[in-house]
C-alpha cells in the first residue's frame, strides 16, 4: 500500500518552490498556481475531498491582472506613416528611396487595426506572433506594388518586437506580491491536509471494514484470474512459439529440400550440358577430320589428275616427237633407197638415219636402239604389222646388205650395224611370240 504519509516533504517542497517564484514574471506565477491548483484539485476529487478554490483559471485573478496591454504595436511597428499622418502601405519604394504612400483599402485597413488591437494584448516573451505578424504584412502591404515584400517586413517587425521586449525587462522589474502569495500557498496548504487526513485512514478502512474486506476478497479474486489468464497467456505464447517454431522449423527443412533438388537439378543439368558439349566436341573433331580428310583426297586426287594430265601431256608430246623421229627416219632411208650413197665410213656414219631418238651415230646403243623401236612405230601398228616392220628392219640393217648399199666399210662404223641388227632381230623375235600368244 501507498504511504501516504510520506506527502509531507512535497508540501514544503511545494512551499519553498513558491517562495522562490516571487522574482518570477506575474504571467509566470499566475500559470504555476493555477497549474497547482488543478492538480490538488484533481487528487482531492480523487480521495472524495472538497477542493473549491479562490482561483480556478487565470480569469479569476484580480481585475486589474485580468487584461492588460503589454505593448503599443502601431508605434513599435511604425504603422502609421509620419508623412501623411494615416495608415499607407508599410513597405518600401525603391524607386523614390522612400515608403510607399499607396493607400489601403477600407477593409484590409479595419482588419489590421483589429489586429494591431489584439497583438496589443499579447505578451511577446512568452507568446510566437510570427503568423500574425505574417498577416499583418498582407493586410498593411498594397496589392500592386509589394506584396512581395511581406517576408522582409515580418523580419523587420520580429527585430523591433525583441528591442522592444529587452527594454521592456531592462526598465521593469515587476514583483509578485507576497501577501497575495502568501494567502495562495495557505489555500493550499489546506487542501493538502484534507487530502492527506483523507489518506491516512485509508489503510485501516481497507483491512478492517466489511466493504474493504469485500474489496480484498474480489481483489484476491480478481487476481487469481488474471494470474490465470496470465498463465494461459503464458500457455497460448508457449505453443504459439512452439508451433511457430516448428513452422520455421518445416520451412527451414522444405527450403533445405529445395535447395538440394535445385542443386541435383543444376548438377544433372550440368552433367546433361558436359556430356552434351562433349558429344559435340567429338562431333566436330569428327566432322573437322573427315573434312580434312577429304581436303586431303580432294588434293591428292586433284594431284593425280595433275599428273596424268602431265603424263598424258609428255606421252603426247613424246609420242609427237617420236612420230616425228620415226617419219624423219623413214622418209631419209627411202631417200637412200632411191639414191645411191656410198662414200667414206666417216661419211656414212653421218648421212644414214640411225634408229636412235637423235638420229645421230653417236648415240647408238642397244638400249636406246630398243627404245626406238618400241616407241617410234606409231601406236596404232599392231602385232603383224610390227612382225613386218621389224623383219624389214632386219633385212635393212643385216650385215650381208651393208657392202651392197654402202660399199666398204670399216670395223667401227659395222659395229653399229651389227648392234642395230642384234636388237631389230631381238624385238622381232619378241613381237613374234606376243602374236602367237
Amino acid at each position: 500500500m501507498l504511504d501516504w504519509r510520506a506527502a509531507g516533504g512535497p508540501v514544503r517542497d511545494l512551499s519553498a518552490l513558491c517562495l522562490r517564484l516571487h522574482q518570477a514574471p506575474t504571467s509566470l506565477l499566475q500559470r504555476t498556481v493555477l497549474f497547482l491548483s488543478r492538480v490538488f484539485k484533481r487528487v482531492s476529487f480523487t480521495m472524495g475531498i472538497s477542493s473549491k478554490s479562490r482561483y480556478d483559471s487565470v480569469d479569476q485573478f484580480p481585475p486589474e491582472q485580468q487584461k492588460k496591454k503589454f505593448w503599443d504595436p502601431v508605434t513599435i511597428l511604425d504603422i502609421i506613416n509620419p508623412s501623411r499622418g494615416c495608415l499607407t502601405c508599410v513597405g518600401y519604394a525603391p524607386s523614390c528611396g522612400r515608403r510607399c504612400r499607396n493607400p489601403i483599402n477600407s477593409d484590409n485597413r479595419a482588419s489590421a487595426f483589429r489586429l494591431l488591437e489584439d497583438l496589443s494584448y499579447i505578451d511577446t516573451s512568452t507568446t510566437d506572433i510570427n503568423a500574425k505578424l505574417h498577416q499583418l504584412a498582407r493586410l498593411t502591404l498594397c496589392l500592386r506594388f509589394h506584396q512581395s515584400q511581406k517576408n522582409d517586413m515580418v523580419e523587420k517587425w520580429c527585430r523591433k518586437t525583441d528591442q522592444q521586449q529587452t527594454a521592456t525587462r531592462n526598465s521593469t522589474n515587476t514583483k509578485i506580491d507576497p501577501d497575495r502569495m502568501e494567502e495562495r500557498l495557505k489555500d493550499l496548504e489546506k487542501l493538502l491536509a484534507r487530502v492527506l487526513s483523507k489518506a491516512e485512514g485509508a489503510d485501516e478502512f481497507i483491512f478492517s471494514s466489511p466493504a474493504g474486506q469485500r474489496y480484498r476478497k474480489q481483489y484476491d479474486r480478481q487476481s487469481a484470474q488474471e494470474e490465470q489468464a496470465r498463465k494461459r497467456q503464458e500457455e497460448e505464447t508457449r505453443k504459439s512459439r512452439e508451433q511457430e517454431r516448428e513452422r520455421e522449423q518445416k520451412h527451414q527443412q522444405q527450403k533445405r529440400e529445395k535447395t538440394e533438388r535445385e542443386e541435383k537439378e543444376r548438377k544433372k543439368r550440368e552433367e546433361e550440358k558436359r556430356r552434351k558439349e562433349e558429344q559435340q566436341a567429338r562431333d566436330r573433331e569428327a566432322r573437322e577430320r573427315e573434312e580434312r580428310n577429304e581436303r586431303i583426297r580432294r588434293r591428292a586426287e586433284q594431284a593425280r589428275k595433275e599428273r596424268e594430265r602431265k603424263a598424258r601431256e609428255q606421252a603426247a608430246k613424246e609420242r609427237e616427237e617420236w612420230d616425228k623421229v620415226w617419219l624423219h627416219y623413214v622418209l631419209r632411208w627411202d631417200d637412200i633407197k632411191k639414191n645411191s650413197t656410198k662414200g667414206t665410213s666417216e661419211k656414212l656414219r653421218e648421212m644414214i638415219p640411225w634408229p636412235v631418238k637423235s638420229g645421230n651415230w653417236r648415240d647408238v646403243s642397244e638400249s636406246a636402239v630398243e627404245e626406238f623401236f618400241h616407241k617410234a612405230p606409231p601406236p596404232t601398228t599392231g602385232a603383224d604389222k610390227m612382225l613386218a616392220i621389224m623383219k624389214m628392219e632386219c633385212l635393212k640393217w643385216h650385215a650381208d646388205r651393208i657392202p651392197r648399199m654402202f660399199g666398204m666399210i670399216d670395223s667401227n662404223l659395222a659395229g653399229l650395224f651389227n648392234t642395230v641388227t642384234h636388237v631389230a632381230i631381238k624385238i622381232r623375235a619378241e613381237t613374234g611370240r606376243q602374236r602367237e600368244q
